[in-house]
């Protein structure tokens, strides 16, 4: 058998859906996913296969998934964002179970991943509840309700279908301290931002924010965060943002 190939995307989850489906291509058992940034698990020796992310065809998979039921789309989406370096490997080897079987030896490896994928989903979710009972707001000024959190687990995203119950008309903003990430709510529309700087709610910078997007927008303009709030402008980064914020919504 050929030697263990490891597939390198953006971090999104849109990129490792991508890398899933390259390593469909590669019609392996075992193949390695890695973010490009995360180098302290990178493979000694190989050469990785870039991929670029495409979000038409990280949706198709997601589809086919849900063909499969919205449990097995929770089981990869809360398997992710457990960061589990390990558990990304895993998750390929489940999702390849269900769509490749005639991988060799992916059906075993399919079977195992998926209990693997059980208990992480269990301490995603736990982790979630326990942080909408403790999640508490401060107002500025201006009328935004803001909280920070540290969590273990990526659960930012699982948190907008509870802020927005919480808070249906005004605006409010929640930042992961440690992966300088936010969530937001301002004029109805969800936001989900990564590599955030300056994004204390009492900062000019934030300020300067928050009058950008409270400004009266007309109807055929659509939002766009500022450069200094956003990892990039880019339509195509807007887009997949705004679908994985969508489904952090749902998945509940």
């Amino acid at each position: 058998m050929k030697s263990h190939p490891f597939i390198l995307f953006d971090g999104s989850f849109s990129g490792f859906l991508n890398a899933i489906q390259r390593g469909f291509e590669e019609s392996h058992p075992r193949i390695l996913l890695n973010p490009e940034e995360d180098t302290d698990t990178l493979p000694l020796f190989g050469q990785g296969i870039k991929i670029e992310t495409d979000t038409r065809k990280a949706k198709r998979l997601w589809g086919d998934l849900g063909l499969l039921g919205t449990e097995i789309q929770k089981r990869v989406y809360y398997s992710f964002l457990h960061e589990n370096a390990k558990l990304q490997s895993e998750i390929y080897q489940y999702v390849a179970s269900l769509f490749c079987p005639d991988i060799e030896g992916i059906k075993p490896l399919g079977v195992q991943a998926g209990k693997r994928l059980e208990i992480a989903v269990r301490e995603v979710t736990r982790e979630r509840s326990e942080q909408e009972r403790k999640l508490t707001f401060k107002t500025n000024a201006d009328g935004l309700w803001y909280s920070e959190i540290r969590p273990k687990h990526n659960i930012l995203p699982l948190l907008s279908r509870f802020c927005r119950s919480r808070f249906p008309s005004d605006p409010w903003l929640v930042v992961d301290v440690g992966r300088k990430k936010s969530l937001s709510a301002v004029s109805g529309r969800l936001t989900l931002v990564s590599s955030l700087q300056h994004t204390r709610p009492e900062s000019v910078a934030f300020n300067r924010f928050q009058r950008t997007v409270d400004a009266p927008k007309d109807k055929n303009t659509s939002w766009n965060p500022t450069r200094g709030l956003s990892e990039n402008s880019s339509v195509q980064n807007q887009s997949r943002q705004k679908w994985e914020t969508a489904w952090g919504q749902q998945a509940v």
